[in-house]
């Protein structure tokens, strides 16, 4: 644990106590924090001090909270604040979340039931659709940024995290977070546009890495992988993806077309809004629950 476990104890924004570490990672720590007047809870995500020089950086974190803090959304991680500590560390604060990422259900639970599966991406649709319809496209989809809460009645509450490398239709200059040295996107789930470089991104980049989820979600398997970065890259760039029936046999045509469609090379062809991906999720799912 680095110095920066040395923040317990400190109030920033002069009403957070931090009051436990959660983690922390190359960019940044995450702290439990308690308000000092209302006592509720909250999640304090820092960038490390020395990083905050780097406009790029400091670009990309500016962003997470602009993009999310401007989205109203159950399906959405609420950011409420922005700030930076005395010792000029930039801090975001969001609403404090129990769960389980999504990565880590896949990792205990293998495949998914179709329903539940269905029921997920809907949720995420949701999301994004509010994300969409302001101008907004996360980029970065991805098991580790979906986060599952349980329902008073049991269910599944999906919470969409880390709009980092969002971009912003708004933004002065979104290419600076595409430059050597800030890794854009998690590579599994890159649709060939970005994974050639291209920065102007649509909806369209978030459908396809929703279809590679769905992939995940029903079969287990991630359909492009690779050794490192750039064998993954080749993947996606020169080879088809895997039938999803190789997988998992029992799942019905329309649903299977449904996946590959969504993952499609071309972004015409696929899916050309969330709404439209979430209407015939719902219509599948509703037939095999």
């Amino acid at each position: 644990m680095d110095s920066q476990a040395s923040r317990v104890g400190e109030v920033v924004g002069e009403k957070y106590r931090l009051v436990r570490l959660l983690g922390e990672g190359g960019m940044g720590s995450v702290y439990e924090a308690r308000h000092d007047v209302i006592g509720r809870r909250f999640a304090v995500k820092f960038l490390h001090a020395e990083l905050a020089g780097h406009p790029e950086i400091l670009g990309r974190f500016r962003r997470e909270a602009q993009a999310a803090g401007s989205l109203e959304n159950e399906n959405i991680a609420a950011v409420t604040d922005f700030g930076s500590s005395p010792d000029g560390a930039p801090y975001i604060v969001m609403e404090f979340l129990e769960g389980q990422d999504l990565a880590k259900v896949l990792a205990q639970t293998g495949p998914l039931p179709i329903p539940r599966a269905a029921h997920i991406l809907i949720q995420v649709c949701r999301g994004l659709n509010a994300a969409h319809g302001r101008g907004i496209v996360h980029r970065d989809l991805k098991p580790e940024n979906l986060l599952l809460q349980t329902r008073g009645d049991g269910g599944d509450l999906v919470k969409i995290l880390d709009f980092g490398i969002a971009k912003l239709k708004t933004s002065e200059r979104p290419e600076t977070a595409t430059r050597t040295g800030i890794t854009l996107g998690t590579p599994y789930y890159m649709p060939p546009e970005q994974a050639r470089g291209q920065k102007e991104l649509d909806e369209r980049a978030d459908i396809y890495a929703l279809g590679v989820i769905l992939f995940e979600l029903l079969s287990g398997q991630k359909p492009h992988d690779g050794e490192n970065y750039n064998a993954i890259l080749y993947s996606i760039l020169m080879q088809a993806a895997p039938r999803i029936e190789a997988y998992r046999p029992d799942l019905p045509p329309e649903l299977a077309a449904l996946v590959h469609r969504a993952m499609a090379a071309d972004a015409k062809e696929r899916p050309q809004s969330v709404s439209e991906l979430a209407r015939v999720t719902g219509r599948l799912r509703d037939f095999w629950m």
